[in-house]
């Protein structure tokens, strides 16, 4: 088991899958819920669509296209 980290400013995030490069993705879990991506030690959040209130990833390909 690894501790990915959390985003500055979040208390919680989990994580929904992982590609063979070792990205990963999910989400934080709050009011308003933001998707993110754990690469190579780092923790990013990637905004959110226009006019949305939260996101959450769920999934990323060995291109690291994520849905």
């Amino acid at each position: 088991m690894t501790d990915l980290g959390i985003p500055p400013g979040r208390r919680h995030a989990a994580a929904a899958d992982i590609n063979n490069h070792g990205q990963i993705v999910g989400s934080t879990s709050a009011e308003f819920a933001q998707a993110v991506m754990w690469d190579r030690g780092s923790v990013i959040e990637l905004g959110m669509l226009p006019g949305g209130t939260s996101c959450a990833a769920h999934a990323i390909n060995d291109r690291a296209q994520i849905v």
